[in-house]
């Protein structure tokens, strides 16, 4: 098998897009998008997606939204025949039924022509934050109660689709629901899908141009493509014939060795820190913690800074590890607000990354772990101290 070949292929159409591009800008703006003067943080996102799928939304479309994202959850719509024209969206909707003192990020009422009843959806969306304790065990809670006779449905949407952690809901009770048909683990790849559908129903102009431009944030926030027309390139090469294939199934196999022997040194790297002893509250956690060859390899830390919600991640690569600083939502201003707060603390010379993250370290990839947890160690604490000066 030739590899160089492969390779001088794919650069080569990479290169005459790239060219095509620039050639092309002014016409096309392909880096043009109202996402980049929204701060899509976890409500907003929520907004956009309570409004679409609303029948009665400023989008017109009537029940078209609703109707196709119902096909992507584990229900048998049939079994029910819901009158979607004539169903109610919110958004922050309390738990008042149960008192649980919850908001629901998303909360559907759909009446059902077959018994007269009501049936009741509630979308968790989870696109940045982590689970609450006995969060989806409280909306259980008030679903069974406003929606008897098992007339109700979970919706848990994260980036991968991955399910709620046993803090928030057993796994036995959420194993017992899928069964039962009563909830979804959503990704929001399958609201890319979603999008294209119903982008190509969609009769208004202006609603094609949005729902085009949320598809490629979505595409570029939760999927790292940036670039459709690349994607597509990178396809047409890999099949371009069975060699060229199974040349790209022997670098993805080894690329998933690779990934999972990064994966098992963040999860030791992990054993050294021990951020219950903070002074306030510090949130941390591992990507891939059951998988390790299908995600990031990534230990990050969640807490607050003044009334920004900031991360820390720390990334293994195959060269060596990073070490990140931004805020939640990637908002550009708020995480040049961190590199601002962290020059203050004597953090100098900290460069923007292409994804809005401040980096603070980088290490080689021989770098003794302990260096990197004293390093990341004192980075919260120092972030920590500013935090708590700014509020006394």
């Amino acid at each position: 098998m030739n590899y160089e070949e492969f390779f001088q292929e794919l650069a080569l159409e990479l290169r005459a897009l790239a060219k095509a591009k620039d050639l092309y800008a002014p016409q096309l703006a392909p880096n043009f998008s109202i996402f980049n003067y929204i701060q899509c943080d976890e409500m907003m996102l929520s907004r956009i997606l309570a409004d679409l799928l609303n029948p009665h939304g400023h989008h017109a479309q009537k029940a078209l939204f609703l109707k196709f994202f119902i096909q992507h959850l584990n229900i048998k719509s049939d079994n029910y025949q819901f009158d979607l024209e004539c169903a109610e969206v919110k958004t922050e909707a309390l738990t008042i039924t149960s008192q649980t003192k919850r908001r629901m990020d998303i909360y559907i009422r759909i009446p059902c022509l077959k018994s007269n009843k009501v049936f009741g959806i509630c979308i968790e969306n989870k696109p940045f934050a982590m689970d609450q304790f006995n969060q989806l065990k409280d909306y259980y809670q008030e679903l069974n109660l406003a929606h008897p006779e098992h007339l109700w449905h979970l919706v848990y949407l994260t980036p991968y689709g991955s399910d709620p952690s046993p803090m928030s809901i057993s796994s036995k009770d959420w194993e017992k629901w899928k069964k039962n048909q009563q909830s979804t683990a959503l990704a929001y790849t399958d609201l890319s899908d979603w999008l294209t559908h119903t982008s190509s129903l969609s009769l208004n102009p202006k609603v094609k141009n949005f729902l085009d431009a949320f598809h490629a944030y979505i595409n570029n926030k939760f999927i790292g493509l940036n670039d459709m027309s690349e994607h597509e390139i990178i396809e047409k090469i890999i099949n371009k014939n069975d060699d060229f294939h199974l040349i790209f199934e022997k670098i993805y196999r080894h690329g998933v060795q690779i990934k999972y022997e990064l994966n098992k040194k963040i999860a030791k790297l992990k054993e050294y820190f021990h951020v219950d002893n903070k002074k306030i509250k510090v949130l941390m956690n591992v990507y891939a913690k059951n998988d390790p060859s299908m995600l990031l390899c990534c230990l990050y830390f969640d807490f607050k800074i003044k009334e920004l919600k900031a991360f820390i991640d720390i990334n293994a690569y195959h060269h060596g590890y990073e070490v990140t600083l931004a805020e939640r939502t990637y908002n550009l201003n708020q995480t040049v607000l961190l590199q601002e707060i962290l020059h203050l603390l004597g953090y100098e010379s900290l460069p923007l990354t292409s994804n809005n993250r401040v980096l603070v370290f980088s290490y080689s990839k021989d770098v003794d772990q302990h260096q990197i947890y004293e390093d990341v160690d004192k980075l919260i604490s120092d972030l920590i101290e500013y935090h708590l000066s700014t509020i006394n």
